[in-house]
């Protein structure tokens, strides 16, 4: 019960003050004496039997007045003014819980995979005398507050675009983090405004021609028992690689890296999208869809 007192307060000064802001005073307070100063000058014509029935009749409607202003604060304090303060405070939990809701959405992680290629981060050129080394990989950042841990990115499958099997599947391999040769590349922690940038293909070209091939994994290490890159991109064409972007926090992202592989330096072109069928041939021109972030 501690709470119903304060709450009665509440309601009679709320509903005193709708009632003095209202019409109903005003009316009151003009209706009174402009009543009173016309029964007074009408006995005073009229002689003393009119001024009783003057002053009588000014009476009863002065009580008829005082019981309709005290009949509408009553109104007002038992029903129209608690139920405006239990939708004020309902609009207020409402309000808070938005609130509430939207913080606890900034704290939640929450990842964003991109590839710009006109950005260092994702494409990057080294030159060495006449060899050229193109280097191409995928940002992975955070649009909460709360760090995301375990962050890996795993490539499942590669394939050529126009063939009915894939070049290499059946098989994960960790990608590694920049920079691949560091003990936690294959295991990253992502935090707010600092984004991972993920190794995905080393192109290397000899006197401006493609002459190898590296995957982004760890110190780019290959298992022997796998076909060499070199031997798995010896097309010029798109090339279609699925990678997962997988974590502590679900849910595992998947995405199709497009290479358009061309054994010229400088021509190879790469686009990120979200998973959806590898298009055949007639279907390779279609716009890629829009980065994807979840």
């Amino acid at each position: 019960m501690s709470y119903y007192w304060p709450l009665l307060k509440q309601a009679f000064r709320e509903s005193w003050e709708r009632v003095i802001e209202s019409p109903l005073p005003t009316v009151f307070l003009i209706w009174t004496p402009g009543v009173a100063v016309t029964f007074l000058l009408t006995g005073i014509f009229l002689g003393k039997e009119s001024m009783r029935d003057a002053i009588a009749i000014f009476l009863i409607g002065f009580a008829g007045t005082a019981i309709s202003f005290i009949g509408t604060l009553l109104a007002h304090f038992l029903c129209i003014t608690p139920k405006a303060i239990w939708e004020e405070s309902q609009n207020h939990i409402k309000s808070l819980n938005e609130k509430i809701g939207q913080y606890e959405a900034s704290l939640s992680p929450k990842l964003r995979v991109w590839y710009d290629g006109n950005s260092q981060a994702c494409r990057i050129t080294h030159n060495q005398g006449s060899q050229i080394q193109e280097a191409y990989r995928i940002c992975v950042e955070t649009t909460g507050a709360s760090p995301v841990d375990g962050c890996k990115g795993v490539l499942t499958e590669i394939k050529f675009e126009g063939d009915a099997k894939p070049i290499w599947g059946g098989n994960i391999y960790n990608l590694a983090f920049s920079p691949h040769d560091d003990d936690f590349s294959a295991n990253k922690t992502v935090y707010q405004n600092t984004p991972e940038t993920l190794d995905v293909l080393f192109l290397q070209f000899e006197n401006s021609r493609l002459c190898n091939v590296k995957m982004g994994t760890k110190k780019h290490e290959w298992p022997q028992h796998f076909t060499h890159p070199r031997d798995m991109f010896n097309r010029e064409g798109n090339y279609f690689l699925k990678i997962n972007i997988i974590s502590k926090t679900p849910p595992t992202l998947t995405f199709l890296m497009k290479f358009t592989i061309s054994k010229n330096v400088g021509q190879t072109k790469a686009e990120l999208t979200p998973l959806s069928p590898i298009p055949d041939k007639s279907a390779s021109q279609h716009e890629p869809a829009p980065p994807a972030s979840s």
